[in-house]
């Protein structure tokens, strides 16, 4: 008798087919966080590049405001003691350092950023 009339080729494919489906699970929870955490990057790296924002020369608490209305519309848990920003004669400097929790149902893990603009 071969394998294929045993059965034994069903366990196999039940196996492959519940880790696909765990990494999916997990690449859904994962990948959008990730993707805000970086459009909020984006919006650091615009202070200093956006022409009409450097023109402005807004002070350090409108900059972190700005920077916290972002991360609301993102549902980024960043609040205002995690952003730090110093203005110097052309430049916006400013460090957020965060974390975003993963509930996978099991566990939770947890994305950390730590972003710096200028960049080093």
């Amino acid at each position: 008798m071969s394998r294929k009339e045993r059965g034994e080729g069903k366990l196999s494919l039940f196996i492959f087919l519940a880790a696909i489906a765990i990494a999916v699970f997990v690449a859904i929870k994962w990948i959008p966080p990730r993707v805000n955490a970086y459009e909020f990057r984006d919006e650091m790296t615009r202070w200093n590049t956006d022409p009409d924002l450097k023109m402005r020369r807004a002070d350090s608490d409108a900059v972190v405001e700005s920077l916290l209305k972002k991360a609301d519309e993102l549902h980024l848990p960043i609040k205002k003691e995690n952003i730090q920003v110093r203005r110097d004669s052309d430049w916006y400097h400013i460090h957020v350092v965060f974390d975003v929790p993963i509930d996978l149902k099991v566990t939770t893990l947890k994305q950390h950023y730590d972003f710096s603009e200028p960049r080093d």
